[in-house]
């Protein structure tokens, strides 16, 4: 079976015509509509957790995924970030204006007692649910566990926000999760109970927005728009089309308030804040 020269010989297989629906290369979907914004996670450090991050002013921190209704999407690539003050004229804020990438994040899978012991809590277990954002949890050693390095924030809507840390993520599903050895109302919060189906974030990973919050919204109702984008940066979704989501800062120093509501607008087209 010898080869008299490249691509023929006794041995070489006969070409077959490439199909016609075929492409030669990977083309990207740059223009493929994005899919909205599951419900995001607003979040605002405490004045404990900003002295700890070495951050003089108040911040805002969003957890962010696509779906849209709590469902996840491998087509969402992140969202624009958009605010107002009055619901009619929309403007972006904060000096970075996007977010690119999938915070980790979902709903708590059963209710979480309230601890009044001495941390770490290893009686209690916090069940969660990350299916919306498909994100993933590992385990820290104890020494990162005990310097909340696994940082997470829960909150249901209406009740009150926890900053906690987890030493054991034991994956029970399919992106589901069993946290374990839980430093319970870090930076100042309670450790309080939560109910089934409360937001959670893991903030230990950096994957989310978060900006410096302007003094002058602190305690101003706003209503935010994230616009998506799809994973090129493409197929960005119309302001108009995008869920308003009510939120009032509470500032540094306060707790953040309860939980906030959701509305859709269609017909908002104006741009200054």
């Amino acid at each position: 079976m010898g080869v008299k020269s490249l691509g023929a010989g006794i041995g070489t297989p006969a070409f077959f015509a490439r199909q016609a629906a075929a492409p030669t290369t990977s083309v990207p979907a740059y223009n493929a509509a994005a899919p909205s914004v599951n419900m995001p996670f607003f979040v605002e450090p405490t004045q404990q957790l900003l002295a700890a991050l070495g951050v003089a002013g108040p911040a805002l921190i969003v957890g962010l995924s696509g779906g849209p209704a709590g469902a996840y999407s491998p087509l969402w690539g992140g969202a624009e970030v958009w605010a107002s003050l009055d619901g009619t004229n929309y403007g972006q804020p904060f000096a970075d204006d996007a977010f690119f990438g999938v915070s980790a994040m979902g709903l708590t899978t059963a209710a979480l007692a309230a601890y009044g012991g001495v941390n770490p809590d290893t009686a209690d277990t916090l069940a969660v649910d990350l299916s919306q954002s498909r994100g993933t949890l590992a385990s820290v050693s104890p020494t990162s566990a005990a310097a909340f390095v696994s940082l997470c924030a829960v909150q249901a809507t209406g009740g009150p926000i926890e900053f906690l840390a987890f030493e054991t993520a034991s994956l029970v599903g399919a992106s589901a999760y069993h946290l374990t050895t839980l430093y319970r109302g870090l930076y100042g919060t309670d450790a309080a109970s939560h109910a089934l189906g409360a937001q959670f974030v893991y903030l230990g990973s950096g994957e989310y927005f978060a900006q410096p919050l302007p003094a002058q919204y602190t305690g101003v109702p706003l209503e935010f728009k994230f616009p998506s984008f799809n994973t090129t940066g493409g197929g960005l979704q119309s302001l108009a089309a995008a869920t308003a989501y009510s939120y009032t800062p509470a500032g540094s120093g306060s707790l953040p308030g309860p939980g906030f509501q959701t509305d859709v607008i269609t017909t908002n087209t104006n741009i200054s804040l």
